[in-house]
């Protein structure tokens, strides 16, 4: 269980890109005729919305934590930290690619 706050309302969709998008997750392109997520909602009054690739949504949907704080919760303290292992292994060039690279920028104090 996450001890974030929930929003007061919130909408997924999931929905193929019309134009190029940017994960909110992992910085990664959504390209045009993708397949993604789109998160929104209100959170302390104020509207939000987020776009997640099909990689991070199945991440994201693997622990309960906020939006924005997927990879530290995986790389520092994640409950069950094959599952990552797993992922990297199973996922695709552009997956794969993303993550390693957030956890050298991560390691080096650029994350």
């Amino acid at each position: 269980m996450s001890d974030y706050e929930p929003m007061q309302a919130y909408r997924h969709i999931e929905r193929t890109a019309r134009k190029t998008h940017k994960c909110y997750e992992c910085d990664g392109i959504i390209k045009e005729g993708e397949q993604y997520h789109y998160h929104s909602g209100v959170f302390d009054g104020s509207r939000c919305s987020y776009h997640l690739c099909n990689q991070c949504e199945t991440l994201h949907n693997a622990y309960d934590i906020a939006f924005g704080e997927l990879f530290d919760a995986i790389f520092n303290g994640s409950e069950n930290p094959t599952h990552m292992q797993d992922f990297v292994a199973n996922a695709d060039a552009r997956g794969s690619s993303i993550i390693r690279s957030w956890a050298r920028n991560k390691a080096s104090g650029k994350a």
